[in-house]
C-alpha cells in the first residue's frame, strides 16, 4: 500500500521540480548551456576516441607486420644453419673416412676380420738420426 503514495509522492516531486525549472527561465537557460557543453564535450571526446582507435590499430598494425617480416628472416636463418649444419656433420664424416682409409693405406691402422681394429702408432724412441723411423 506504500507503493501508489510513493508513486504520487514521486510524482509531485518531480511537478514540483518542473515548475521550479521553468518558473526560472534564467536558471532554465544555465542548465540547457550546461548540458549543450556537456554534449559537445562527449561528441568531442567520442571523436577523439575514434581517431586514438584508428591510429591504435595502425599501430597494431604495423608492429604486427614488422614482427612476422622479423619470424620469416629468422626462419630463413634458421634454415641456413641446419643446411650449414648438415653439410658440417657430412663433411665431418668424409674426413673420417679419408683419415680412416689414410691410415689403412700407410698402414697404421690394421683391420681384423670381423671389424676389429688395431693402431699402430709411430715410433718415437730412438729414432735414427739420418732416416727416423724408417
Amino acid at each position: 500500500m506504500s507503493e501508489p503514495a510513493d508513486t504520487v509522492e514521486s510524482s509531485l516531486k518531480l511537478l514540483a521540480d518542473m515548475a521550479a525549472v521553468f518558473a526560472d527561465p534564467a536558471k532554465l537557460q544555465r542548465e540547457i548551456t550546461q548540458f549543450q557543453n556537456a554534449k559537445a564535450a562527449a561528441e568531442k571526446a567520442q571523436a577523439n576516441l575514434a581517431k586514438a582507435r584508428a591510429k591504435h590499430d595502425e599501430q597494431i598494425a604495423a608492429s604486427t607486420a614488422e614482427l612476422e617480416s622479423l619470424r620469416s628472416a629468422v626462419a630463413k636463418r634458421e634454415q641456413g644453419l641446419m643446411r650449414r649444419e648438415g653439410s658440417l656433420v657430412a663433411h665431418e664424416e668424409r674426413l673420417r673416412e679419408r683419415e680412416d682409409a689414410d691410415a689403412r693405406r700407410s698402414g697404421r691402422l690394421e683391420a681384423f676380420p670381423g671389424g676389429m681394429t688395431r693402431e699402430r702408432e709411430p715410433f718415437t724412441e730412438n729414432p735414427d738420426p739420418h732416416y727416423g723411423n724408417a
